[in-house]
């Protein structure tokens, strides 16, 4: 705040967080600072708790944004705003003076598209980055429907980018704070990007770029970009991909591949990627293990056991999600899942 940041977003998941901001902010001026807060609840009544514990951690009478916390799957929002739901809640805070705004942050580029186009909701956390790019179409969105985002995982997912040295899928080069937070503020759908912030030498960084910046220009981008999918790609990044129409079976082998070796760059945050995963015409399950892609690989990759991995492994998540949300949806999560199973 010294430095002049004015934008914390945290969350009530956030461990010991919001503890921590109400140890500095009764000694600064409340309207000084934007205090943005998430909650994971999808009913009216744990949502206002929810808050109502939020104000009492952070000693403040009012927020200045309350959130849905990761609304990842349609079903999840649908529940949510429905009768009882966190939304209902988040209006009777705003109505209360509680929270000046309110919105969502979501791992779903579709489920924050479908939000905004309802047109309610003032502010959005997404993440986006040089390495992920999926949600390009919703800050696109956000500048035409003037909503707020805040951008999450700027860096790629994990505080400032680093790779592992031994890494089969490591690279030479790596992308930089300054290319991430540039690449963030140059889209003009992004109000604010929020690094994650563990040390005070990544402060600095942060605060340098913003001191210096400019927005990148049409070639800088494309190079940024270009720089990015070289590192995504992993060995699969400058191969021609000849494995590419080999296969019988029409499995999208490089698509699968250029996902799995992201995954292992920028973390579990890219299994949630899996929106078009899911809905592939094929996917792992049609190879009948022919071994053809193998053949054609100029890299001797082993392409089977990769994409087999990296299926059980997307699967696993997605299937934990799917199965989370399915209960509560149906209301098979009894108490626990904080709702009456809908009727019909």
């Amino acid at each position: 705040m010294d430095a002049g940041i004015n934008v914390i977003d945290t969350a009530e998941v956030y461990r010991d967080a919001e503890e921590w901001i109400g140890r500095v902010l009764p000694k600064r001026q409340r309207d000084k600072v934007f205090i943005s807060t998430k909650s994971t609840q999808v009913t009216k009544d744990k949502m206002l708790r929810a808050i109502e514990k939020s104000l009492r951690l952070m000693k403040t009478d009012h927020l200045d944004c309350a959130m849905m916390h990761n609304y990842f799957t349609f079903m999840h929002y649908e529940v949510a705003t429905g009768e009882g739901g966190a939304l209902e809640g988040l209006r009777q805070a705003k109505k209360e003076g509680k929270t000046r705004f309110f919105g969502m942050s979501s791992h779903s580029c579709q489920t924050a598209m479908n939000a905004m186009q309802a047109g309610e909701m003032d502010v959005f956390t997404l993440p986006r980055s040089p390495l992920n790019r999926e949600f390009d179409r919703a800050l696109d969105l956000a500048a035409k429907v003037n909503v707020g985002v805040l951008n999450m995982k700027p860096l790629g997912g994990g505080g400032c980018l680093t790779y592992r040295e031994k890494d089969v899928f490591s690279t030479s080069e790596t992308l930089t704070v300054e290319e991430c937070l540039r690449y963030s503020m140059s889209h003009p759908g992004v109000t604010a990007p929020i690094p994650n912030v563990v040390t005070i030498e990544q402060l600095k960084q942060n605060l340098a770029v913003a001191a210096t910046f400019k927005p990148l220009t049409k070639s800088e981008t494309r190079n940024l970009i270009a720089k990015a999918d070289r590192i995504n790609g992993g060995v699969c990044g400058a191969c021609p991909k000849p494995c590419e129409g080999v296969c019988p079976d029409n499995v999208p082998i490089s698509y699968i591949l250029s996902n799995s070796q992201a995954s292992r760059k920028t973390g579990f945050d890219n299994f949630r990627r899996g929106d078009e995963y899911q809905v592939l015409a094929h996917d792992f399950n049609d190879c009948t293990r022919c071994g053809k892609c193998e053949e054609v690989c100029p890299n001797n990759f082993e392409i089977i056991k990769e994409m087999e991995n990296y299926d059980k492994k997307a699967r696993e998540y997605r299937g934990r999600e799917a199965i989370s949300y399915g209960k509560t949806y149906r209301g098979e999560g009894g108490e626990e899942a904080g709702f009456e199973k809908k009727k019909g």
